[in-house]
């Protein structure tokens, strides 16, 4: 009975593994949701990718699915689309006229995954549609430029 109980016990655990690995997904519902992070988790990195897989289902005025600083002060990054467009832009502000925006008008279909990873650092800002680089800059700042932040 014993390599009975092993067995069962093996596809129990692998079926309750395999049920979790096929829901990987998290979704926002764009109004009101968001995930909160501790600011100074990102508060001395001089250099980071940020990346993921993002689908608007509607161009929402400056919709954005990532963002990280504080407003007073005009210290943040972030990438969103401009206005209520399919024009997609990754930004640094290092005060209030002081920002780096990398404006990428991009023929993104509403309801359509994409994946979108902007890098920063020494090497520049680079910002990458669907694995293709589509924008860059010299500037060599990221999340360190923004001082202390509060909650990403």
């Amino acid at each position: 009975m014993k390599p009975l109980l092993l067995l069962s016990a093996a596809l129990l655990l692998g079926a309750a593994c395999l049920a979790r690995a096929q829901n990987q997904v998290l979704e926002l519902d764009g109004k009101a949701a968001y995930v909160q992070l501790p600011g100074s988790s990102f508060d001395h990195l001089e250099e980071a990718t940020v990346e993921a897989w993002v689908r608007w289902d509607e161009w929402s005025p400056f919709s954005q699915w990532f963002a990280a600083g504080i407003d007073q002060g005009w210290r943040a990054m972030g990438i969103n689309h401009f206005d209520a467009s399919a024009v997609l832009q990754f930004f640094i502000y290092t005060g209030k006229e002081q920002v780096q925006v990398l404006p990428v008008s991009a023929s993104l279909a509403l309801g359509q995954w994409c994946h979108l990873a902007a890098v920063t650092g020494k090497e520049g800002m680079r910002f990458y549609l669907n694995g293709v680089l589509v924008a860059e800059n010299a500037y060599p700042g990221s999340f360190a430029v923004l001082g202390g932040t509060p909650d990403t």
